[in-house]
């Protein structure tokens, strides 16, 4: 059984007319594509194997994942047409696993995040450094999987649409420190933390303004959300273990 992936690029960057690919020019977008496949196939075997903490720590890739290839097998006339097998060699002992259907999962998964990316639908941040990476000059795009000579998954890109990023998503931290100012101002309620060696103004409650006022004296532990819209969550005093206020207070505008 075989699975592949069927690219069709078209336009005017040097090469597609004559059929031809540049390395120089295909290689950066080629190697991200393939990044976006493993991270992809990590995803769905991590949501597979009885480990919640499996990739905890972040960045690594599923042993399986690291072993699946694209690997081109023709490039066909027509602007340039690639079809690209998708190729694994099962690792020693790694059994109850269906390979070609991870394979399939992995390729259904890659292309219709190529779709959500590319109209400007947060999706999967490879694919969209995939489609970043490709020449500007690339005016008509299409994907398609084909699962033993089947099409199981199609999309065509003629308008790429990515999503903005903020400079900076919103996440949760917990910070160890001091309060050293708070802000009664109605609708800008707020508890100022120095922690680290550095002062944070964080958007509150009124409920968690007094709080923090009754722990000025005190070491506090908070939990914050940082980003452009930096709120607090919760706080209390270290190593206590009464929460003021509760996550409760955690909302959004």
């Amino acid at each position: 059984m075989t699975t592949t992936l069927n690219i069709r690029w078209d336009g005017t960057a040097p090469g597609l007319q004559e059929h031809r690919i540049s390395l120089g020019l295909w290689l950066k977008p080629l190697s991200l594509l393939l990044k976006a496949v493993r991270r992809t196939a990590t995803g769905i075997l991590t949501e597979a194997i009885d480990d919640p903490q499996y990739g905890a720590g972040g960045g690594r890739l599923h042993k399986i994942a690291k072993g699946l290839d694209l690997e081109i097998v023709a490039i066909k006339d027509g602007c340039v047409q690639v079809e690209a097998a998708f190729a694994l060699e099962p690792p020693v002992g790694q059994l109850g696993l269906d390979y070609d259907d991870l394979i399939k999962r992995t390729a259904v998964r890659v292309v219709k995040s190529i779709e959500r990316e590319s109209r400007g639908e947060v999706s999967n941040y490879l694919v969209r450094q995939f489609l970043e990476a490709l020449p500007s000059e690339v005016e008509i795009q299409q994907y398609q999987v084909v699962h033993n000579g089947n099409v199981v998954a199609a999309t065509d890109v003629e308008e790429l649409r990515l999503p903005e990023i903020p400079a900076e998503l919103p996440t949760l931290k917990r910070l160890t420190g001091r309060v050293i100012g708070v802000s009664f101002d109605e609708g800008k309620e707020s508890v100022s933390i120095k922690a680290d060696g550095r002062s944070t103004t964080l958007k509150a409650t009124l409920e968690q303004v007094e709080c923090a006022l009754n722990l000025r004296d005190s070491e506090i532990e908070a939990m914050v959300v940082s980003g452009d819209r930096a709120r607090l969550v919760w706080l209390k005093v270290k190593d206590g273990s009464t929460r003021m206020p509760t996550e409760k207070h955690l909302e959004t505008d």
